[in-house]
């Protein structure tokens, strides 16, 4: 198959915006002498973000649903239409830094065992946005529930979920990766095939790092080229919907990719850390921590549904 561009970037987006012109913005002015195409999908937005782009620019290719699909499924729908050999996937709330995306594509090319490249991902005050994830499993899982996780990040014993626990400075192969920035080719989606669409929000990057790792590929890790992400900066309480989309996005991985004892173990640890936290902030925080109380017990009846 010709493909009539090198690159095809395909950013999913839902009521950002602002963020999303400024995030594309910075593509244009950054990529050089290589040909590519824009693909942004619109989940349904309420903040005018399509025609706002279509003020803007005039060179995207738009697809604007009527609905929000969720991310897996909005990605698959500009793979379907995508015309290049390359595709990068970028959350709209980032800023691209010179030499990021011609350096990633470079390293791909020259890389054979490449599966996915990311690169270094910053927040907006310039500091480390932590972006590789471990595989998940059963240790991580009781580091994670009943807060281990604080000892020993103190103390620096244990990279636990998150592996913070080296510089960030080298190029190196990695379990997964945020979503936020994702280089891939069509030739390994062709071969590992396209995001999970049974993930809404949530999941759906680690699952595709790990069939990626079972077709013999590796996830690197390229520090040397940047982005600055938003979304990560954050530290709100996560909305009650965002946290249950993310127990149903877990338990769907660990039934995907745990056998049938080790998926009974991991869920079962997690409804016990959900327990344990509704029993303490009921007891404790009861009026300071309604809402999470009721996000635990719906998170609660998620991992005990029998599907």
């Amino acid at each position: 198959m010709s493909h009539q561009v090198t690159l095809s970037i395909i950013i999913v987006s839902y009521n950002v915006k602002d963020l999303l012109i400024n995030c594309i913005k910075s593509i244009k002015k950054t990529i050089l002498n290589t040909t590519y195409e824009i693909i942004v999908v619109d989940n349904n937005s309420s903040d005018d973000s399509v025609q706002a782009l279509k003020s803007v620019f005039n060179d995207l290719k738009i697809i604007s649903n009527n609905k929000n699909v969720g991310f897996a499924a909005a990605n698959n729908q500009a793979i379907k239409i995508c015309c290049g050999e390359y595709l990068l996937f970028l959350n709209p709330d980032t800023i691209v830094f010179d030499n990021t995306i011609n350096g990633c594509l470079t390293f791909f090319k020259d890389t054979p065992d490449a599966g996915l490249v990311s690169c270094k991902i910053l927040n907006p005050d310039k500091s480390l946005q932590s972006s590789c994830r471990n595989k998940p499993s059963i240790i991580n899982a009781i580091i994670e529930n009943f807060g281990l996780y604080l000892l020993l990040q103190k103390l620096n014993l244990f990279s636990y979920n998150y592996l913070r626990n080296w510089a960030h400075n080298k190029t190196r192969s990695v379990p997964t990766v945020l979503g936020a920035f994702m280089l891939l080719s069509k030739k390994v989606i062709d071969q590992v095939g396209l995001l999970d669409e049974n993930f809404f929000f949530y999941g759906e990057e680690v699952d595709w790092c790990l069939r990626i790792r079972d077709h013999g590929l590796k996830v690197y890790f390229v520090p040397k080229f940047q982005i600055i992400h938003y979304g990560g900066a954050s530290s709100k309480e996560i909305p009650v919907t965002s946290y249950l989309n993310l127990v149903k996005s877990r338990k769907i991985l660990f039934k995907k990719h745990f056998r049938y004892f080790s998926y009974i173990i991991i869920t079962s640890i997690y409804i016990l850390g959900m327990v344990s936290r509704y029993i303490i902030r009921s007891t404790f925080f009861r009026s300071k921590h309604y809402k999470n109380n009721i996000m635990f017990l719906k998170g609660i009846k998620i991992m005990l549904q029998n599907n």
